[in-house]
């Protein structure tokens, strides 16, 4: 096999004699590219858009479909965990290292135990419990420091590419449709569009076939005051109905952008402080600090709630379950809020981050780790995920530099 833009050969037969492709490549348009190559033409973004309304059936006979997927979703994932814990060892003063994690044939058993299940759906979920499983495994059986992991209902039901089709809903209307096999059924999504202008290039480069379209899968999402027609829910044993709102998320590999202008050779110098949030800097002399002070006021609030309310539980005023599910609702809508509310920030923040550089013609973000305490606790790590991921989209280059232990990240 060649790859067909830096003709790479690289030759994987399997036992029955039969051509593979090799690990790391990925073929395209019945085209063969390598690890390398594909990581310059192509990369990984993933789409979420709303449930506007189904096509095919009504919104009742839709959440029924859904419920069930869910919920066979969530018992087949913790079924896999239990699965695989049971195949550890159990640990002896005589071993020194971990052994390697097991890895066992689940697909028959899990598709005589969920025959409801697509058997693309069956491996999708196989695939990321393994994966988990394995990240935890370490502290689970040798450090003993946490717990198996758990899924909760609703885990996200996967549907596989293969029988998934996205397209427009008529030549006139340029409002995305999903078309998915779930539950054995293949189902038509309309999705929501009139909020998603930044996914519409994305969107029309699947319909017309100039990127490749992964697995996706479908949840649901607590949406307080929304006008948007969802699926009811209510806390088991009781407790206050609450609407959720059906997503899609469709992953896909997009072809990196190239920029449309020639970028001069100026780096956009990013840094933290104590008394400041961001300051940004070209050639050595500062722009401008944003300073987010109502975001400060949104953690310290929102740490100060969750402290009361764990408060309010202890000791004397410890309940029953039942008893506790106004207090988990009021904690569940703070939780919600607040990562919403930052969610939004990072994103905002991301945007404007980019055009700075974009309209001054940077070709590359530093972005140093410098003082991160400005904030009693902040996701920084989702922050720079963001600018990364992003920035690769516009043909930027974003550089990670730790302050503290002198090592440097690049990434294009």
């Amino acid at each position: 096999m060649k790859c067909a833009r830096c003709k790479t050969e690289k030759q994987l037969v399997d036992k029955r004699g039969k051509e593979r492709t090799p690990r790391g490549w990925r073929k395209f348009e019945d085209s063969p590219y390598c690890a390398g190559c594909w990581g310059k033409l192509f990369q990984l973004r993933s789409l979420v858009l709303a449930v506007s309304r189904p096509l095919d059936l009504s919104w009742e006979e839709l959440t029924d479909q859904l419920e069930s997927a869910w919920r066979q979703s969530t018992q087949l994932s913790n079924a896999i965990i239990t699965k695989l814990a049971m195949l550890e060892p159990v640990r002896t003063s005589e071993m020194t290292k971990l052994p390697p994690a097991p890895n066992p044939y689940l697909y028959p058993w899990a598709r005589g135990e969920f025959p409801e299940l697509d058997a693309q759906s069956i491996n999708a979920l196989i695939n990321t419990v393994q994966r988990t499983y394995n990240r935890f495994r370490l502290d689970v059986f040798w450090r003993r420091s946490r717990s198996l992991p758990q899924y909760r209902y609703p885990t996200p039901a996967p549907f596989p590419s293969q029988s998934t089709k996205l397209e427009w809903l008529s030549e006139s209307e340029k409002v995305p449709v999903v078309t998915l096999r779930l539950g054995g059924k293949r189902i038509r999504l309309q999705l929501q569009s009139k909020h998603q202008k930044n996914f519409r290039r994305s969107l029309a480069q699947i319909i017309d076939a100039e990127g490749k379209l992964c697995e996706g899968a479908v949840y649901r999402k607590v949406s307080f005051g929304s006008h948007r027609r969802g699926v009811a829910t209510r806390a088991p044993g009781g407790g206050q109905r609450m609407q959720s709102q059906v997503f899609v998320k469709l992953a896909a590999w997009l072809p990196v952008a190239s920029p449309t202008t020639k970028p001069k050779r100026k780096h956009l110098k990013i840094v933290t402080g104590d008394d400041f949030f961001l300051s940004a800097s070209i050639s050595g002399r500062e722009q401008w600090r944003l300073h987010a002070e109502h975001v400060k006021r949104w953690i310290i609030t929102y740490r100060e709630r969750l402290r009361r309310l764990a408060e309010d539980q202890k000791y004397e005023r410890r309940q029953i379950r039942k008893q506790r599910i106004p207090i988990d609702e009021y904690r569940a809508k703070l939780t919600g809020k607040h990562r919403r509310r930052m969610a939004t920030f990072l994103q905002q923040t991301t945007s404007e981050l980019l055009g700075y550089a974009v309209r001054n013609g940077c070709r590359k973000i530093v972005w140093t780790r410098d003082a991160q305490r400005f904030f009693p606790s902040f996701p920084w790590r989702e922050l720079e995920n963001e600018i990364l991921t992003r920035s690769a989209a516009q043909g930027l280059i974003f550089e990670i530099v730790s302050a503290e232990s002198q090592t440097t990240t690049k990434s294009q």
